[in-house]
């Protein structure tokens, strides 16, 4: 009965360690997307609020910047997703919690580069 309860919590480990690889790694590739997710809210949606300054030499517009955005967030997505869902099924990670740290370290290696460039 013992040997159950330790092979089960050693199978969950290796389960949530896979989902920090896969998410970790795909975050770094995902960091251009979301850094120029950033970058086109500090330009735009703030510049117009006041909030920052534009730069004067930008008179593409916003259109450029959706297009973009939309494909590779899309291409992003496409990845990310499918991953995850497999890492899921065959590691059988908790479902509780599972998409808000998969979000979570997909994201930090985005933040960890901004925070290198402060």
């Amino acid at each position: 009965m013992r040997r159950s309860a330790v092979s089960d919590t050693s199978s969950s480990l290796r389960g949530w360690a896979v989902c920090a690889a896969v998410n970790l790694l795909l975050g770094c590739v995902g960091a251009v997307p979301f850094g120029l997710t950033a970058t086109f809210l500090l330009v735009h949606p703030l510049a117009g609020l006041g909030l920052m300054s534009r730069d004067p030499t930008d008179n593409d517009g916003v259109m450029p910047w959706l297009i973009v955005l939309t494909v590779l967030l899309g291409l992003f997505a496409a990845l990310w997703i499918p991953a995850n869902l497999l890492v899921r099924r065959t590691r059988g990670a908790a479902l509780k919690h599972y998409w808000l740290v998969s979000t979570a370290l997909v994201l930090l290696p985005t933040v960890l580069y901004g925070l290198a460039e402060l």
